[in-house]
C-alpha cells in the first residue's frame, strides 16, 4: 500500500496552484478544510477567488473584510420540492 505521507505538501503548496479568479469549492461541516482556508487567506496577491460552499466549519478569515475584493464567498443552495 502506498503511504500518503511521502506525497503529501504544505497548505501552501497546495494554494499555490490557486489563480487570481479562480472558482474553488470548500467542503463543509466537519470536513471543511480549515489549514487550507487559511493558507489561501495568507496567500500575498491573492485576488478575485469565489469560493463555493455550503455551511463551513473552523476559521471564517475568507469572509472578513480585510479579505473583501480578494475571496468571494458564494453559499450553494439547492432546493428541492
Amino acid at each position: 500500500m502506498d503511504d500518503w505521507r511521502k506525497r503529501a505538501v504544505s497548505a501552501e503548496e497546495v494554494v499555490a496552484h490557486v489563480k487570481n479568479g479562480s472558482r474553488i469549492f470548500l467542503h463543509g461541516a466537519a470536513a471543511t478544510p480549515v489549514t487550507l482556508v487559511d493558507a489561501l487567506c495568507d496567500k500575498p496577491g491573492l485576488e478575485g477567488v469565489t469560493a463555493y460552499h455550503l455551511h463551513t466549519e473552523g476559521t471564517s478569515r475568507f469572509v472578513a473584510p480585510e479579505q473583501a475584493g480578494r475571496i468571494f464567498s458564494v453559499v450553494v443552495l439547492s432546493l428541492h420540492k
